[in-house]
C-alpha cells in the first residue's frame, strides 16, 4: 500500500507510484493498494507489471486487504 492516511481516514495523494508498485512486485506481492486520487495515472501498471493494482479512497477500504473481511463483521457486532 502506498498514501497518507488523513486524519479523517482518508487516503492522501504520494508520488513514486511505479517505482512503489515495482519494489513490491519484486518482492512477491500479488496485490497494490494506491490513492484513488493516482488511480487513472497508473490503472496501466497492472498490466505492465503483472500484479493487481486496487484503488481506495478510506483506509476502511484498505483494512480487508490486510485482515481479510471477518475483521468488517467483527466491528459490526462490536458494542
Amino acid at each position: 500500500i502506498t498514501g497518507s492516511i488523513q486524519p479523517d481516514g482518508s487516503i492522501g495523494s504520494v508520488g513514486s507510484v511505479e517505482a512503489k508498485i515495482k519494489a513490491a512486485r519484486d518482492h512477491g506481492a500479488s496485490t497494490f493498494l494506491i490513492p484513488h486520487s493516482v488511480w487513472e495515472s497508473h490503472r496501466n501498471y497492472e498490466k505492465e507489471y503483472g500484479i493487481k493494482v486496487i484503488p481506495v479512497s478510506r483506509v476502511e477500504e484498505a483494512i480487508p486487504y490486510f485482515f481479510g473481511d471477518d475483521i468488517l463483521k467483527y466491528e459490526e457486532h462490536s458494542p
